[in-house]
């Protein structure tokens, strides 16, 4: 039998490979159609995560763009102005953990998606048709990696070393800097309306 091209598709290299085909070329085909099928799923769920990002920090500064224009306009001559800040930030907190916990749905979602494609690759490797390449360092003082597939390698080369945050755990700092923003941002409305009303400072005019 001819060899088969190791780009095709798990479904291309099977239907090449026909009955005749030793059992492990059927495995790496079999093995592939699945991988394909799994990391395009991933990709899926990446997106979404990436979307729901998106969502929830134009509501953050919708939110924050709308607490500026009513701190502006009302000169904080009146407690209703602390009082809306107050109501907007518990809603702000509520939507925001449940970004928190979205976040950690997707991230969960993913992290078992890319472990099962980890053990697919070295179910291909295990084959023997899924042979290892060399792969250069970023940076010239680290040494090159020899692995064969993409989601083996970046854990060898990032989460292996435990290399800065990653993206959940930025993902969250984001969220912890909104929740802290919006209760400052109450505190110090709600302060400086005690200030104006006592008479201790003048009306806010900008």
């Amino acid at each position: 039998m001819d060899p088969v091209d190791p780009m095709m598709s798990g479904s291309a290299w099977l239907a090449a490979a026909g009955a005749s085909a030793s059992p492990r070329v059927l495995e790496f085909g079999a093995i592939m159609q699945e991988y394909q099928g799994v990391m395009q799923d991933t990709t899926t769920l990446s997106d979404r995560r990436q979307v729901s990002n998106d969502i929830f920090v134009g509501l953050n500064v919708l939110a924050f763009t709308g607490m500026g224009a009513l701190f502006v306009s009302s000169h904080l001559t009146s407690w209703w102005t602390a009082e809306i800040f107050a109501v907007l930030t518990l809603a702000m907190w509520a939507l925001d953990a449940t970004w928190a916990s979205l976040i950690g749905r997707y991230r969960r979602l993913i992290n078992v998606r890319i472990r099962y494609l980890e053990a697919l690759e070295e179910a291909l490797h295990r084959t023997g048709l899924f042979t290892n390449v060399t792969v250069s360092p970023e940076r010239s003082r680290d040494p090159a990696a020899v692995t064969r597939g993409v989601y083996t390698l970046e854990r060898q080369t990032f989460y292996g070393n435990k290399r800065g945050l990653g993206i959940g755990r930025r993902e969250r700092l984001v969220i912890v800097i909104f929740m802290v923003a919006f209760g400052l941002a109450a505190a110090g409305v709600g302060i400086a309306t005690y200030l104006v009303t006592s008479g201790v400072v003048p009306k806010v005019t900008l």
